[in-house]
């Protein structure tokens, strides 16, 4: 548009039948043009599937890459001295919404600052050892979304006390994923889930003395 309008104005200046009100009115479109162009926002690249971007107090990897319906991996804090973290539902990349829908492996291996967390809705698998060994990690919220809880995930948080499972999707607990929690340990959980996440709970390193309760 600015190209056109500009070369317009040329024409006009080098016609000899062009009059003064046919040069102030090209001048005037030329300055128009150009100020539009100045505010013209700068558009970015959608970040590539695989790429590593840190936003915020994380890190994170493109797992779909796309302009309306990109996924994100949460990969690790950018450092170990977060008390209490929240894997966020979305995050904004260049621009764009991506949904957060993994946390990775060992994301959070041996923390020791670590106290609390809250999974954001719409993650669905949390990573092999994603909390293991947070000594002192004392209380999880696991997001609406979670299906899948992998191997030794939670494993060795002995002070682990309060997990509420918000989740009615969650199919798979993996090995040893809850083993070495807190013995008396309390589970909030979907009330039509209390029996089989109960069940479940159970088979993969939870004490027959924890407490399990209806959401």
């Amino acid at each position: 548009a600015y190209l056109k309008v500009l070369n317009n104005a040329k024409m006009v200046n080098l016609s000899v039948n062009a009059t003064q009100k046919d040069v102030d009115t090209a001048l005037s479109m030329l300055q128009q043009a150009y100020k539009a162009l100045v505010k013209a926002p700068v558009v970015k690249p959608v970040p590539k599937k695989n790429a590593d971007v840190t936003v915020g107090n994380a890190k994170y990897k493109v797992t779909k890459s796309s302009s309306k319906n990109g996924t994100v991996m949460y990969v690790k804090p950018t450092k170990k001295s977060f008390k209490k973290v929240t894997i966020p539902a979305t995050v904004k990349i260049n621009g764009y919404t991506f949904k957060v829908t993994q946390i990775a492996k060992k994301a959070f291996y041996k923390n020791t600052k670590l106290q609390s967390v809250t999974i954001g809705k719409y993650v669905t698998n949390i990573g092999p050892s994603a909390f293991r060994d947070c000594k002192k990690l004392k209380s999880v919220v696991i997001g609406a979304s979670v299906k899948r809880i992998e191997k030794y995930a939670f494993m060795n948080d002995k002070n682990l006390k309060k997990i509420t499972i918000k989740s009615k999707y969650l199919k798979t607990i993996q090995k040893k994923a809850f083993t070495n929690i807190y013995s008396k340990a309390e589970f909030k959980v979907p009330s039509k889930k209390l029996k089989t996440y109960r069940t479940n709970l159970l088979k993969h390193g939870v004490k027959t003395t924890a407490k399990f309760k209806k959401l």
